[in-house]
């Protein structure tokens, strides 16, 4: 199972693909300055411009708004969800939010009510295998640093929700990366569905055949 995961890492850290041309919607408002509302240096540069790109083209073509906040560390007296809540009463709908706190080993996501018909906030936080950034997060990698390793986490997880977005309304982004968070994470968890499968069929051969030479 460990030896699936750096595949997904080369998934979020090569940012390219190529799409066929989008499907234009309606003019939306004037797009947000950006779509990386804070960055301690947590991100790095790479996937930052990436991030922005995808979400200014998801923007531009549905009008919904992905926003990334990375944050080093909370204020001692503030939880990351209520951090999420107060930075998300100055976004206008309909957005995702996805913020991440390096020390503190906080995830959060709040979906804007408009969207929820269209992504579920637990597809983005879980902690199943197969989830587009948390066990991407959690698995210990020593020939990546904590920079690299948040900013792949965080990368996969915006891709993962500007693509699911914009599929459910039907247009073709040329700035995605091929769908590949969400796809490679379904297909991650058919893996391990079959390796938990295929244990318990060899499980049950074995007891099946010492069960016969005991006879």
């Amino acid at each position: 199972m460990s030896r699936l995961f750096p595949l997904i890492f080369l998934l979020s850290a090569s940012l390219f693909a190529e799409i066929t041309a989008p499907t234009e919607f309606a003019e939306p408002a004037e797009p947000p300055v950006g779509f990386i509302l804070i960055n301690e240096g947590v991100l790095i540069d790479k996937a930052a411009v990436k991030i922005n790109e995808m979400s200014a083209e998801l923007f531009s073509k549905t009008g919904a708004s992905v926003y990334v906040a990375a944050l080093q560390k909370l204020e001692s007296n503030e939880t990351l969800a209520a951090y999420t809540k107060r930075i998300a009463a100055d976004l206008s709908a309909p957005y995702v939010l996805l913020a991440v706190s390096q020390d503190d080993r906080r995830l959060d996501a709040i979906v804007s009510s408009d969207l929820e018909a269209e992504i579920d906030k637990d597809d983005i936080v879980c902690i199943m295998p197969g989830c587009p950034i948390i066990p991407l997060l959690a698995e210990y990698r020593k020939d990546l640093s904590p920079q690299q390793q948040i900013s792949a986490g965080v990368f996969n997880g915006a891709a993962y929700i500007v693509d699911t977005i914009a599929s459910a309304r039907g247009v073709t982004l040329e700035s995605s990366v091929g769908s590949g968070s969400s796809n490679f994470g379904r297909g991650l968890t058919w893996v391990v569905r079959i390796m938990i499968v295929l244990t318990l069929a060899a499980m049950f051969v074995a007891w099946r055949r010492g069960k016969k030479e005991g006879k």
